[in-house]
């Protein structure tokens, strides 16, 4: 077996975000706003072009005799969606994506039937805005596309400009990525062209998968929420103006025909609209508005668009150019057939010796009219049916190869390593130890999986271990739900009466508060050959984080700053093949983790919180703002050593070293002095490390 950087991995069901413009359950807002503060932070210069922006508009709309100007000049957009997926529902069909587009153009060209039940006070003015979008059909490097592009990865989860991958030039198309989740929890978000000019790798829209089109994951209602979002890419504001915050303050959006609004998070009756001025109804039903009843642009927001359209700022300008729309293959309305993207996917990627495995076809970009499926051991029930079973008798990893193919050519996929198939015979026979001092053990028989494919990765360490290497998570600047997994060798734990999985770990943060301590190290274990996985235990938050806070890049430099853990084994793992694994998800400020001495056997090695058999360990009073007694029972005379620790890890105090005496124990101290907040005593006897947690009140 070798140590491999898995690329591929279970689906994850993740929470669905609702977008409060259309449903009124679980009401998730537009992330326009938030996303241009935090980059107005970075990059004040983005003011300084909004203003130039704004004056050229302004001066573009007083040139124009009415509203209805431009009407003979109908403005097409190239639009490419990217559909970030990790082969789950977020990844959405084709079908679905073409059913937004005519979303869009119904909105936009005002077609949708609702239009009848605008209010008097607005039908005269429901605008045509004269704009229409069309999938590419030409990619940016000149090869045929269908507008569609689906890249598998874990950013999926994680949406947000990083997850912003393979940006199309922006001055040739607008950019549309798909996700399955937010890291914001909002439903959308685009950059208006200030933020566009200022990083055009990141311009265009982020938006949930089950918020494009009507049929699959998506709904009428939902669907509207991109005709929101490119209504800012387009230059528009919310009609309270560029807020986050409908129903808070009166305001407006610099567009003469929309009345001034706090906004709507509802539906409001006609009568009832009147808030800001109560003699004028307000424009509740518009796209723009956080309502449920969005129906309408104003001619107003349709003059603002062409006037962000004839704008050079950010490239609006070339989009709907002649010249673009050939370069694009959008000049003519039709659309092509390209030869397809074979690519496919696995119900599991573990699996014993003699167990199955079904892979299924989902080849993008052209319509299919042969595949050839090629395994590198295994039986499959056929070689060209989308969907196939595939038997493996062969232990070790297994390549996996698809070809797709229609008239316009083919196109293959091969990835290596793809399955593991685990012996039905056990690497170890428990008891088993492993400090890591041959790098090619680690190699051949431990399996790192770097999900988010990242140079955040469990790897071997030469020289930073507890007495020699160790396995390092390295995890500094990583990004937040980084996700990375170490899988053990397989042990036979048939014969243990109690099982123990003891390690050691060595952790730091680059966060200054325990609020900002998240990351998580996860313990599973797993009796089908890493099929499936049960979670054991969690060590996580300042648990976790037991050396502080650390500016540069951590390693562990003395004995002192490793923790002993010991995770006792539930009997339903006592079988002739199971596996450990250590998950880490790092949080928004991680550092490095390091693991080592690594063993499994019928003893454990620290006792936990909860272990009291030989040593009763207690603080009281706890939570307390002076005075605190820590008592001790023990069953024979011991040297003990006990230290106070703050949130970040530092040492604090050393309390005692000395002896204990068989029976009861007690010592008092003072921590009047301690600045309030969360505190870790820890008492080690022998060798065996017990800890607490410690509050401490303010006067």
């Amino acid at each position: 077996m070798k140590t491999k950087h898995l690329y591929h991995f279970l689906c994850i069901a993740l929470l669905s975000f609702s977008f409060t413009m259309v449903n009124a359950q679980t009401p998730k807002y537009c992330g326009t706003t938030q996303a241009t503060n935090k980059i107005i932070v970075d990059h004040p210069e983005v003011a300084v072009i909004h203003e130039q922006m704004e004056k050229a508009i302004q001066e573009w709309i007083k040139s124009q005799k009415n509203y209805k100007t431009n009407d003979e000049q109908v403005y097409i957009i190239p639009i490419v969606f990217h559909v970030i997926h990790n082969y789950g529902d977020e990844n959405i069909s084709d079908d679905q994506i073409k059913d937004e587009v005519e979303v869009l153009n119904r909105d936009y060209r005002k077609l949708n039937a609702d239009t009848s039940v605008v209010v008097n006070d607005f039908k005269s003015i429901i605008a045509d805005c004269h704009i229409e979008f069309r999938l590419a059909q030409i990619d940016e490097n000149g090869f045929c596309t269908n507008g569609i592009d689906r890249i598998e990865s874990y950013e999926t989860y994680n949406g947000g400009d990083e997850a912003k991958l393979n940006s199309w030039a922006q001055h040739k198309y607008l950019n549309v990525w798909i996700v399955n989740s937010m890291k914001d929890g909002v439903a959308g978000y685009a950059y208006k062209p200030d933020v566009g000019a200022m990083n055009p790798q990141i311009d265009g829209i982020m938006i949930l998968s089950q918020y494009i089109g009507r049929i699959g994951t998506g709904s009428e209602y939902d669907s509207r929420a991109l005709t929101h979002e490119i209504g800012h890419y387009l230059n528009l504001d919310h009609p309270w103006g560029s807020t986050n915050s409908p129903g808070v303050a009166c305001g407006d959006d610099g567009v003469n025909d929309t009345p001034e609004t706090m906004g709507w998070d509802h539906c409001p009756s006609e009568s009832a609209s009147k808030v800001c001025d109560t003699a004028v109804v307000e424009n509740y039903q518009n796209y723009m508005d956080y309502s449920y009843c969005s129906k309408m642009y104003t001619e107003g927001q349709k003059t603002r668009m062409q006037a962000t359209l004839n704008n050079s700022i950010a490239y609006r300008n070339n989009l709907w150019t002649e010249a673009n729309l050939v370069a694009t293959g959008t000049n003519d309305g039709y659309s092509q057939t390209c030869e397809p993207k074979a690519d496919f996917y696995a119900d599991h990627y573990f699996v014993c010796e003699g167990g199955s495995v079904k892979f299924t076809d989902v080849s993008w970009n052209g319509t299919e009219t042969g595949r050839t499926w090629s395994f590198s051991s295994g039986t499959a029930s056929s070689t060209t049916d989308q969907v196939v079973d595939v038997t493996f008798n062969t232990a070790g990893w297994q390549d996996v190869s698809l070809t797709a193919t229609n008239a316009q050519g083919s196109d293959i996929k091969t990835a290596q390593a793809y399955v593991y198939v685990s012996p039905l015979t056990a690497d170890h026979v428990a008891p088993f130890s492993e400090n890591f001092s041959s790098e090619s053990d680690f190699n051949n028989e431990w399996i790192t999986i770097n999900n988010d494919k990242n140079p955040s990765v469990w790897q071997y360490s030469k020289n930073y271990g507890f007495s020699g290497p160790s396995v390092e998570m390295y995890a500094y600047e990583s990004r937040p739900n980084d996700d990375d997994e170490l899988m053990t060798p397989s042990f036979d734990l048939s014969g243990m009466s109690s099982i123990y999985l003891n390690f050691k770990y060595a952790c730091a943060t680059t966060a200054f508060s325990s609020d900002d301590m998240t990351d998580e190290l996860k313990i599973l274990a797993s009796k089908d050959c890493g099929e499936s996985w049960i979670q054991l235990k969690v060590i996580d938050g300042t648990d976790l984080i037991n050396n502080g806070n650390w500016a540069t890049s951590f390693a562990p430099n003395s004995t002192t700053t490793w923790t002993d853990y010991s995770a006792k084994i539930s009997s339903l793992f006592a079988t002739a093949n199971t596996r450990f694994k250590f998950e880490y998800i790092s949080g928004g400020s991680a550092n490095n983790l390091y693991v080592d001495n690594i063993n499994v056997s019928s003893t454990s090695g620290i006792k936990s919180i909860d272990d009291n058999d030989q040593y009763s360990f207690e603080i009281f009073p706890n939570p307390s703002k002076d005075n605190v007694t820590i008592k001790i029972n023990a069953d024979s005379k011991q040297h003990a050593e006990i230290k106070l620790v703050n949130m970040l890890g530092q040492n604090i105090t050393n309390v005692y070293s000395g002896d204990i005496t068989q029976g009861e124990n007690e010592l008092n101290i003072n921590i009047s002095n301690l600045s309030t907040g969360i505190y870790t005593i820890y008492l080690k006897v022998g060798n065996t490390l017990y800890q607490k947690k410690l509050t401490k009140t303010a006067d």
